[in-house]
């Protein structure tokens, strides 16, 4: 009798991608053919088995038979290898969407230090230096506990638990900023218009819906929608600072053009109807793990931690 043993290792790896991290997984497969002939047992059999490592494939989070989130040596079907060629392609065009953001980020201050001016346009890189720092506490840890959370539950209902948590949390940070644009006005952008701190917290709610919705599309595993929402948010800004110029070279008005980067998500006009809660509410920690606690998550596979311990055992045992 001749048996045929798919083992599958899977590694993890992570890579970072527009700020966030996005888990790879690297499945090393293995056939161990059991060679012929009779056998006490099927323990005595496997014992006899020679191993051949014969493939090495990527696979995006979630496309393996078994959990991205997971590494457990299984039986399971792998994938088609057109999987590899898919994930390059997505990777690409998620690079891609962080240099056209880049790119339109540079036009935009291009053109309003062209119309205005440095000393014209240095309120509104003030503005836009708000936008950045939100970026980094809003946009980045959203998306990636999004991404996180949707590949543990393979949907979206933990992400709706905590999205209410999640919205309080950004509108806090946007007022914090808010309240320090309208305490120094006059010293951060030369008048106390009332317009700067009104942009400053609408650039900052921005970067929460932004975080949100990039990490559905990519969590969904829309990876190209998630890169044009990357590109095309400054790529908007762009267009309506360019419109804005044109009638007028209040700088105001363009930092006000800087709200409108957000409207990407017209695109898309169903991508946050969020699936309905489902189990307990998840942990809302925004970067780290966002799972339910327990020995498994609801697709049945052990958690990572356990499964890396099992097979360090295994390996101590062999």
């Amino acid at each position: 009798m001749v048996v045929v043993v798919v083992e599958v290792v899977v590694v993890t790896v992570s890579i970072v991608v527009d700020g966030a991290t996005v888990v790879k997984v690297a499945p090393v497969v293995e056939v161990a053919a059991v060679v012929a002939g009779a056998a006490s047992s099927p323990q005595a059999a496997v014992s006899k088995t020679r191993t051949t490592s014969v493939s090495r494939v990527l696979f995006g989070t979630g496309t393996s038979g078994c959990h991205a989130a997971t590494a457990d040596r299984r039986l399971c079907t792998v994938p088609a290898m057109h999987a590899s060629r898919r994930v390059a392609g997505e990777s690409g065009a998620l690079l891609a969407g962080a240099v056209v953001n880049g790119l339109a980020a540079y036009g935009f201050v291009a053109l309003g230090t062209r119309a205005l001016g440095a000393e014209g346009f240095a309120p509104v890189a003030i503005v836009w230096a708000f936008w950045a720092f939100s970026a980094a506490l809003l946009t980045f840890p959203i998306q990636h506990w999004v991404i996180r959370q949707m590949a543990l539950d393979r949907h979206s209902g933990g992400v709706r638990a905590a999205a209410g948590r999640v919205t309080l949390l950004a509108i806090a940070l946007a007022a914090g900023e808010g309240l320090i644009a309208l305490a120094a006005g006059r010293t951060l952008f030369g008048d106390g218009s009332w317009v700067w701190p009104a942009c400053v917290t609408a650039v900052a709610l921005g970067t929460g819906f932004m975080g949100l919705l990039r990490g559905v599309l990519a969590g969904s595993g829309r990876y190209r929608a998630a890169a044009v929402a990357i590109g095309g948010e400054n790529l908007i800004r762009l267009a309506v600072g360019g419109a804005v110029l044109a009638v007028s070279r209040d700088p105001r008005l363009l930092a006000a053009a800087l709200v409108s980067g957000p409207l990407i998500a017209l695109l898309w006009p169903r991508a946050l109807r969020l699936d309905p809660v489902a189990g307990p509410s998840p942990s809302t920690g925004l970067v780290g793990a966002a799972g339910r606690d327990g020995d498994t998550v609801d697709t049945g596979c052990p958690r990572a931690v356990d499964v890396e311990r099992r097979v360090a055992d295994d390996d101590h045992v062999g």
